[in-house]
């Protein structure tokens, strides 16, 4: 609506301060969207590239790196019988309780490491189990970072097509008056 009224005023000028001023306004605010526009999109492939990455990154932890933690300390726990227990996911069910909770392993496995390599760690997995956590990490700022820009030019964009609204039924009232008796021109 907004860029059909830009153009229609485009094609029919008129020269006064108040209907220059009207589709000044009109212009900046349809710049504006049209950029709110691109952030909103930006956004959405940011949050779900990064929610692609979060789940691929969970399985790489999952399969290769805790699944092996823990049958290390249920092995480890036949001479250190506290082990098994600081070895259990937990909660897993969002993507923050996750990485809560593989962290938490990762910094038992750190405190236990003698015990734990004795029984069949290897250091090299728990160096890339650290390693895929803080990708882990990196792809959850980038999905809220991602959210929070889509959100934002949203709500933005929302606001701004009130605004759209409330100058076009300006224009439209000025255009009346000036083509009032054009209904051909009216009805453009």
């Amino acid at each position: 609506m907004g860029k059909r009224a830009l153009d229609f005023s485009r094609a029919h000028p008129e020269a006064t301060p108040g209907y220059t001023a009207v589709l000044d306004r009109l212009e900046a605010l349809l710049t504006r969207a049209q950029v709110l526009a691109g952030q909103q999109q930006d956004g959405f492939i940011e949050r779900r590239t990064a929610t692609e990455r979060k789940r691929d990154l969970r399985r790489t932890l999952t399969d290769e790196h805790l699944d092996h933690l823990t049958r290390v300390a249920r092995v480890a726990g036949r001479e250190f019988p506290e082990l098994p227990q600081k070895f259990q996911l937990g909660d897993a069910s969002t993507y923050f309780a996750f990485r809560t909770s593989a962290r938490r392993m990762a910094a038992e496995a750190a405190a236990n490491k003698d015990a734990l390599v004795r029984h069949g760690l290897s250091e090299n997995m728990l160096d890339g189990l650290n390693q895929t956590l803080d990708l882990f990490d990196g792809a959850m700022d980038r999905s809220a970072s991602g959210r929070q820009a889509h959100v934002g030019a949203s709500l933005e964009l929302e606001a701004l097509g009130s605004e759209v609204v409330q100058v076009v039924k300006v224009m439209d009232g000025l255009n009346r008056s000036r083509f009032g008796k054009d209904t051909e021109l009216l009805g453009e």
